[in-house]
């Protein structure tokens, strides 16, 4: 009788246990996918080079787009992003998440009409130490008529897996 409950102890026990493991795989998978999800949709040229080579830094330190620098360069999110200078790159580095663009650096206008559009890096925001970056100028405007709707339509329509790629904006 002693050895039947002991298996039944030790069947549980791994039961349990095999249940964790798979709780843990299924968090781990989901991570994965959600990161790949994001590598995808970061904007970037043919050569995996992040808002066309601008350097991401650049638009908080000195308040303009700023050419990046292929010597400084960075793989982040499986995309290469280029910095002005070795200093840029370090900030860059040790904080990712407050320096790059919203959006993966697609228009954060389309993003909040439900499509991806590509972006000139020379029509950007940063609103709330966020940046925003746009397909032009009027389009950045338009954004800043009111830009907290247009922040909460693209933050839904950004882990929308059914959001739109506007391919001929590309």
């Amino acid at each position: 009788m002693k050895s039947v409950k002991a298996v039944i102890i030790t069947m549980s026990l791994l039961l349990i246990l095999s249940s964790f493991s798979s709780a843990q795989d299924m968090k781990m998978m989901k991570h994965d996918s959600i990161k790949k999800d994001m590598m995808m949709k970061i904007n970037k040229d043919m050569h995996g080079v992040a808002i066309k080579g601008y350097d991401p830094v650049g638009y908080f330190e000195d308040k303009k787009a700023v050419m990046g620098d292929k010597m400084y360069s960075y793989s982040w999110m499986g995309v290469t992003w280029q910095f002005k200078n070795e200093s840029y790159k370090e900030m860059f580095v040790k904080n990712p998440e407050m320096y790059a663009p919203l959006y993966g650096g697609y228009c954060a206008f389309g993003a909040s009409m439900n499509h991806l559009s590509a972006a000139d890096p020379t029509a950007w925001t940063i609103l709330d130490g966020k940046l925003y970056l746009f397909t032009n100028a009027g389009v950045a405007k338009k954004f800043n008529e009111n830009p907290q709707s247009c922040i909460m339509k693209a933050n839904e329509n950004w882990h929308d897996p059914s959001v739109k790629k506007d391919i001929g904006s590309m």
